[in-house]
């Protein structure tokens, strides 16, 4: 089982960031609407909880309905954050639909192609064997034998037994008590979310064995990863804490805002860990009124304070310009521990609003989004093929990836932007396009417009710009090492 850890070492950063990045809020309990007394609702929890999975409108997972080649996809990307798009030739895939981007992620990752006649077949049910390939290429494993135990093996299509055998090796699929796999069945939506959370925990798991060899940066703080109570380096000799992480606390006027009993210190021997903290009382007339205050706290070992600051937020409720904008943010919400009740006609408060970290509001025929200056903690907007004329990211200064494309926008602004990793604006007729002095652009796709003007100049982390089917006179893409 090691041996199938290590090799796939490079991804445990990834997931293990995906899985520590926490919301300083108060915890709730997940639920849906349809999986109490399931045998895979540990599993659907769990991803639930990291905002992996998505319920359809009515909140439903739909765990024993048969999983989609494109959805199982999209939970992959999910999963593994990948969000780098290539280029798509399936010629059953049309842009504008919800899993186009997948589609086409998933394509440049190389974990899937497309049959005989080159289609992605997005809406057929995806079999046993499908699955393990796509993950075996995915997780990059291979096979320690050449051959499979399992008595069904002679009926294994040839691409596939590879995949087969590298997956049911790592533990990580397995047969049925006739030692069969069944390569052709079609796997469920509870299936596929089974195997995915326990490729997370498996690699959680193995966390410290592997650290032990080569320990993971936590890429909050750029400090070595430590689960739990602070541990290792410098065995015998005197550590102290040197700092403690930020943390950020939300809540509404007139309501007191809920404290961690927990924060991760630093220490001088450059590991990490939670502490027990104990904050300073909290007056009531410092959440009064809508605005920001920092509070103290005491950790026994240290006479550092840590500190917090509290984000006081209006109580009214939020007012939505356009309610298909509205529908998609509950949706999103509906995600998140606490909210499977929620509907359309909910009221929701900017304390809710800052909870999104991530927001598919992609072909729902939405015309404003003008409330996103709430969503001041969003990393992700999709909103592909709706009918924007205006995108006002400004105040989204922790957005990393933006997918814009199919709108008519014309005009773009993410100067403020600073996070902006990724960027995909295609078919929005733009003109012109500044995006100068994006640091952390890495990837700018703006093909399929009507630009003149293309400024990149000092975008020092500019790995891969496409910008086809414009008329560009102007490119300036200076100082772009």
């Amino acid at each position: 089982m090691i041996n199938i850890l290590l090799r796939v070492r490079k991804l445990l950063t990834l997931i293990i960031t995906c899985c520590l990045i926490v919301t300083m809020v108060a915890p709730m309990t997940a639920a849906a609407e349809d999986i109490s007394g399931h045998w895979a609702i540990d599993d659907i929890n769990f991803l639930l909880e990291k905002g992996l999975v998505r319920g359809d409108n009515n909140g439903n997972i739909s765990p024993d309905n048969n999983i989609t080649r494109a959805e199982l996809i999209a939970l992959i990307n999910r999963t593994f954050e990948f969000i780098e798009v290539g280029e798509t030739n399936f010629p059953d895939v049309e842009p504008g639909t919800w899993y186009y981007d997948d589609l086409a992620i998933a394509k440049n990752q190389g974990y899937i192609q497309g049959d005989d006649k080159g289609n992605a077949n997005p809406g057929n049910p995806i079999t046993r064997a499908e699955v393990a390939v796509a993950l075996a290429r995915v997780l990059e494993l291979e096979p320690q034998s050449d051959a499979s135990e399992f008595a069904d093996s002679a009926s294994f299509p040839g691409w596939s037994v590879n995949g087969i055998i590298a997956m049911t090796e790592s533990g990580i699929v397995g047969g049925y008590p006739d030692n069969t796999f069944r390569a052709s069945n079609n796997i469920t939506r509870a299936e596929a979310m089974t195997i995915l959370a326990r490729i997370i925990r498996m690699l959680e798991s193995e966390e410290e064995e592997i650290g032990d060899e080569e320990t993971p940066l936590d890429p909050l703080s750029g400090s070595n990863i430590s689960g739990g109570r602070p541990s290792g380096g410098n065995p015998g000799g005197a550590r102290t804490i040197t700092s403690f992480a930020d943390v950020n606390i939300y809540t509404s006027v007139e309501t007191a805002p809920t404290m961690p009993a927990e924060i991760t210190a630093y220490y001088s021997d450059g590991s990490s860990g939670n502490v027990p903290v104990t904050w300073d009382s909290i007056d009531p007339s410092q959440y009064a009124f809508v605005g920001t205050f920092s509070i103290q706290g005491t950790v026994t070992e240290t006479s550092i304070r840590p500190s917090a600051t509290v984000m006081v937020l209006s109580n009214t409720p939020v007012t939505f310009l356009d309610p298909n904008f509205k529908e998609a943010v509950v949706d999103n919400l509906k995600l998140l521990p606490g909210y499977s009740g929620y509907t359309k006609d909910s009221d929701l408060y900017p304390v809710d609003l800052v909870r999104i970290t991530s927001l598919d509001a992609s072909s729902r025929g939405i015309t404003s989004m003008g409330e996103l200056s709430y969503l001041i903690n969003l990393e992700r907007l999709d909103c592909v093929s709706n009918q924007l004329s205006e995108l006002d990211v400004s105040n989204n200064a922790a957005l990393e990836v933006l997918s814009c494309a199919y709108n008519d926008l014309k005009t773009l602004d993410v100067s403020n932007n600073l996070a902006l990793a990724y960027l995909y604006c295609d078919g929005i007729n733009l003109s012109k396009l500044d995006v100068s002095n994006n640091l952390a652009l890495i990837n700018l796709s703006c093909g399929n417009n009507s630009l003149t003007t293309l400024d990149v100049s000092n975008n020092i982390e500019l790995q891969d710009l496409r910008c086809g089917d414009n008329n560009i006179e102007t490119l300036d893409v200076s100082n772009n090492t």
